[in-house]
């Protein structure tokens, strides 16, 4: 509790933010350990207040994923297209990780984001992060949570350039949509010819939700020079499956729409969608797949018309 009787909701606003008004009992558990954020909704005053647990445990911390070379290129793509004066929506991953790791160079940076993860530190170390392009939270980063090491939570500690802010605020598509020049990182699982991305399902059982990234490549296209991303490795297992389909299989979840990609980046390079046909859009994803599933690749859109028939000739039997 701070000197003026208000506890903060630390690391996460999220969802319970907004409850805390229509809710009949607030019961807290304290924790020393946790930092003391700022933000809208992210404060309850001891009257509201039944009962306090204390608990004072060590907060739980995720590491940075180590990087690999797919993620390096793939990040130094990205970086490329960004830039000064930008606003980030960017989240936690090796790929995301990559994208900052070439960003500490990029000046008067803004921070709108869902989670806000460790690199962000080096980015407001490296003096790359200003927020004085903005419109919106000018000044301030803003996300709903922050996920990462110790060195994060105490950065956000008692920080006043940093607003955890509740979720139907920071992925409210209209809000969004106020972010001149925002630049919206989000990564899948696989993208099919048309460009439709399944970030949500492995051989069709569910390994995550579909977060902040349908509600941000939504948005991200009603700004103002936005531009949305969406990144992912061109293979699983050692090369063995190509991540560029022909088609989303059975049961896999459609996350985000063909018409809300604005541009798909893999290790080999970048496949500009926004405004392009089908062909277009099918020649520039086979382009950036791993070029040992490319021909089979363009047989498979060839057979699905998708491509004009040059070199491939179909024996059909009758």
């Amino acid at each position: 509790m701070d000197e003026n009787g208000y506890f903060s909701l630390r690391t996460s606003v999220s969802y319970v933010g907004p409850l805390l008004a229509d809710a009949k009992t607030i019961i807290l558990e304290v924790n020393e350990n946790m930092p003391h954020t700022f933000g809208e909704e992210n404060h309850i005053h001891i009257s509201q207040v039944a009962g306090i647990v204390e608990n004072h445990v060590m907060v739980p911390t995720v590491s940075n994923p180590e990087l690999s070379d797919k993620d390096y290129k793939i990040g130094q793509t990205i970086a490329d297209i960004i830039n000064n004066g930008d606003t980030l929506q960017i989240g936690f991953g090796a790929m995301p990780n990559a994208v900052m790791e070439f960003l500490s160079n990029h000046r008067d940076l803004g921070i709108y984001t869902e989670m806000l993860p460790d690199k962000i530190v080096d980015l407001y170390e490296s003096g790359a992060i200003t927020n004085q392009n903005r419109s919106l939270y000018k000044g301030k980063s803003t996300a709903t949570f922050a996920l990462g090491t110790r060195r994060l939570y105490d950065f956000i500690h008692e920080n006043e350039e940093i607003l955890l802010l509740p979720c139907n605020v920071t992925n409210d598509v209209r809000n969004i949509a106020q972010l001149d020049h925002l630049v919206s990182v989000n990564s899948t699982v696989e993208v099919d010819f048309l460009g439709q991305c399944n970030s949500e399902t492995i051989n069709g059982k569910y390994y995550s939700s579909s977060g902040g990234q349908a509600d941000f490549t939504k948005g991200v296209r009603l700004t103002k020079n936005g531009r949305g991303i969406i990144c992912l490795y061109s293979t699983a297992k050692n090369d063995t499956i190509s991540k560029i389909v022909p088609t989303l299989p059975q049961g896999a979840v459609i996350t985000t729409s063909k018409n809300d990609v604005d541009m798909t980046v893999t290790e080999f390079g970048k496949a500009e969608l926004k405004a392009k046909t089908i062909q277009e859009r099918t020649q520039a994803l086979i382009n950036i797949a791993h070029p040992k599933f490319r021909e089979g690749l363009a047989f498979q859109a060839t057979r699905m018309g998708f491509l004009p028939q040059k070199n491939f000739f179909f024996v059909y039997q009758t």
